[in-house]
């Protein structure tokens, strides 16, 4: 949505809008701070002149006094009578109220207007210095930096007959600076050349120093987090300047002005605020609808989605360079299995363990995803069959090499199936093709990896053909109820049986359950025949109750996809209840695979079935995962042995340990066992000997039609010689 034009029109008006109101704003308030700015550095420079010039008259009235007092000395009749001079000293003093007077002599004598004396008060400098311009002004000589000195030199008969001095102390000028002649101004101080405060109450101010223009005036400073003012104005002595340093006030005079800037600033914030706003939301929402239509979570690669919207394009670019290439189903076998024993943080693990791998292989004009838990679609290009083989098994064995580190190191069982794109077929036939070529392998003899060929093409004919007659079929009665019976292995009778389908095709004869329930499984039909089944024999069992003969629970075999199905345990209790059959003659045969690929979904379907009296048996336990802990927590009533379990163990003396001790565990978990495919007297003797309870097999007798199966239950009568 946000990439619409109508959307990016709508925020670029608004982005516009935000700027250049932000833009007025900003060149408006700039002008208007710079004008207040050079209006207030004018209104300190001039308080600073103000105040220089109050400073530089102190200066010069207390000269003016010095000069009046050492014009008297000359006319002294002996300025060398120390005694007399300090008593004057102390007069002149008291009159002008300097802090301390004070003559040197041009020999380093020095006496003072307290009585005291001492050689060499001012250093030589100072005292060529007010030789040279009639005046001398700095800090006390004695680097009291309290005091101010003063120094006027005294000539007698137009010979230097010394220097008189006076003192005063800083707090009496700094009296007088601050006395604040502009109000607000706080701070006032003396610097020298060298930068030193020589007046003033706050040291820190020399760090504004370098911030005032060379030729002085004011500038705009820093001081301790604080925005201030600072003006510098020379002063007539010793290159001294005055400097005042003013608090910047921050107001603007303008009132109205000031409201209506915050407001737009405020608008300016709401609406960038809501721009951000609404860029964020659509960007994190497009990022998480494309996450969850087009990206796996695992593994970061694209999903099945991905891969079919951009099949086309990449599959146009290999015809358009004409180079051949070929769809391919990568499958992790087993790893259900894995998941479970590992754990499914190792599964994530091996997940992006291949798909790294897979990311490396795959070249830039190539396709790869991840389409489900276990698979893996690319579409690669293949020039030349036999480098395509060679890359196929250097892919392949990389992904089945997996170490997280030295003690976890799994050999991954890994195959491929390709189809070589050599028609312009729809996507979903392609990813068919390639799946038959994987499903095709045959792993016991090590093949990892096969080509779609055309005997596949002659299974799909196959399989239009069955799903083209199904429904019609069904609706004809084509579909046949077999029942096979399961025997008691002590005392050979009937105790229960299973019912099969059969479908009888009026061209093809009996067309065995292998060659069309693995079709309807995959198209959904066999949810239709496997209620008809379940009808069927409920039928045959009501009947026969109603004519008073001899009925056994019989099993029923039910879909995975009768577990997706929320009204399945409903549609179930209706069938049976329709016919008034007591529950506990109907048995629900659900397969190992099933229990272990659904277990938290099995266990409430089984706490349901079982509350309404019916029976649940695992059917072709040891199959595929043979894994005990189904038992432990999925609790069935019947168990039943995989024929493929009892061949394998037929004569291998460990695999009839392992049976043996099976039947020992299960019984304990208070199971009835039941043994499919037995079709030996060795067999019957070992089965009956380890305890197993029931035998279903062609020893005792092949599925049978519904009505062979009555005459059988009701002679039940052992016909095989065993």
């Amino acid at each position: 949505m946000y990439k619409t034009p109508a959307f990016r029109n709508i925020l670029l008006l608004i982005f516009t809008a935000v700027v250049l109101v932000s833009l007025s704003i900003v060149l408006y308030w700039k002008h208007l701070d710079n004008v207040l700015e050079q209006r207030e550095k004018a209104d300190i420079f001039s308080a600073g002149q103000t105040l220089a010039k109050e400073f530089n008259y102190q200066i010069d009235a207390e000269l003016q006094v010095l000069a009046s007092v050492g014009e008297s000395l000359e006319g002294l009749p002996r300025v060398e009578d120390t005694k007399g001079l300090m008593l004057y000293l102390a007069r002149q003093k008291q009159r002008n109220n300097f802090e301390m007077m004070g003559f040197q002599f041009p020999d380093g004598k020095t006496y003072f207007s307290d009585s005291s004396a001492q050689n060499d008060f001012l250093s030589a400098e100072a005292i060529s210095a007010a030789y040279r311009d009639n005046y001398y002004v700095s800090r006390s000589a004695a680097h009291d930096d309290k005091r101010i000195i003063i120094v006027k030199p005294v000539y007698r008969n137009g010979n230097k007959a010394g220097v008189l001095f006076a003192a005063q102390l800083t707090a009496f000028y700094e009296t007088a600076l601050y006395r604040e002649p502009v109000p607000g101004y706080t701070q006032w101080f003396i610097a020298g050349a060298d930068g030193d405060i020589i007046l003033g109450r706050n040291n820190a101010a020399a760090g504004c120093l370098k911030q005032i223009p060379p030729d002085n005036g004011a500038a705009r400073c820093s001081l301790s987090g604080r925005d201030y003012f600072i003006s510098s104005v020379p002063l007539e002595y010793n290159n001294w300047r005055l400097l005042a340093l003013q608090p910047n006030p921050g107001h603007r005079p303008q009132k109205q002005l000031t409201a209506a800037v915050f407001m737009c600033v405020a608008i300016i914030i709401v609406l960038g605020v809501l721009l951000l706003f609404i860029i964020l939301a659509y960007r994190q929402h497009s990022d998480a609808l494309y996450r969850s239509a087009f990206i796996y979570h695992v593994t970061g690669l694209g999903n099945h989605n991905y891969f079919e919207s951009n099949f086309a394009r990449t599959a146009d670019a290999f015809r358009k360079n004409k180079i051949p290439f070929a769809l391919t189903a990568v499958n992790i076998n087993r790893f259900k299995a894995i998941n479970d024993i590992y754990g499914f943080e190792q599964g994530d693990k091996i997940l992006k363990h291949a798909a790294r791998i897979l990311k490396e292989e795959v070249k830039e004009n190539e396709l790869l995803c991840h389409s489900s838990a276990d698979r893996f679609l690319l579409l690669l290009a293949c020039p030349d069959r036999a480098e395509f083989n060679a890359r196929i098994e250097k892919i392949l064995s990389r992904i089945s090499h997996f170490c997280q580190d030295e003690k976890l190191c799994l050999e991954i069982t890994v195959n491929a199936g390709m189809y070589l794109v050599d028609e312009d077929v729809p996507f979903y036939i392609m990813i068919d093709r390639a799946n038959m070529a994987l499903n095709s392998i045959r792993r016991d003899a090590g093949q990892t990896f096969a080509f779609y060929n055309d005997a596949y093409r002659e299974q799909i004919k196959l399989i239009s053909e069955i799903e083209s007659k199904m429904n019609a079929a069904l609706a004809d009665g084509q579909f046949k109820v077999f029942i096979q019976p399961k025997y008691d292995f002590k005392t050979r009778r009937i105790e229960s049986a299973e019912a099969l389908v059969r479908w009888q095709d009026a061209k093809k004869g009996l067309i065995p359950p292998d060659k069309f329930i693995p079709v309807f499984e995959k198209n959904g039909f066999v949810l239709k025949l496997d209620m008809f089944v379940l009808e069927e024999t409920v039928k045959l069992l009501a009947r026969r109750i109603k004519e008073g003969r001899r009925v056994v629970p019989v099993g029923v075999n039910f879909s995975r996809l009768h577990l997706e199905d929320a009204r399945f345990i409903d549609a179930v209790t209706e069938i049976v209840d329709r016919y008034n059959l007591p529950h506990n003659l109907i048995e629900l045969e659900i397969t190992e695979s099933i229990a272990f690929d659904s277990g938290k979904t099995m266990r409430g379907v089984l706490d349901a079935l079982h509350a309404r009296g019916f029976t649940v048996a695992m059917d072709d336990f040891g199959a595929g995962y043979s894994s005990l802990n189904i038992l432990k927590d999925l609790n069935f009533d019947c168990v039943k042995l995989d024929k493929e379990f009892l061949t394998r163990g037929e004569t291998s003396e460990r695999m009839r340990h392992i049976i043996s001790g099976t039947v020992e565990m299960i019984k304990k978990l208070g199971c009835v066992i039941v043994t499919e495919g037995v079709e030996t007297k060795e067999q019957v003797e070992f089965l009956t000997a380890i305890g197993c309870d029931l035998a279903q097999g062609y020893v005792f007798s092949r599925p049978l039609p519904s009505a062979d199966f009555e005459h059988l239950l009701d002679e039940d009568v052992l016909k095989t010689k065993l």
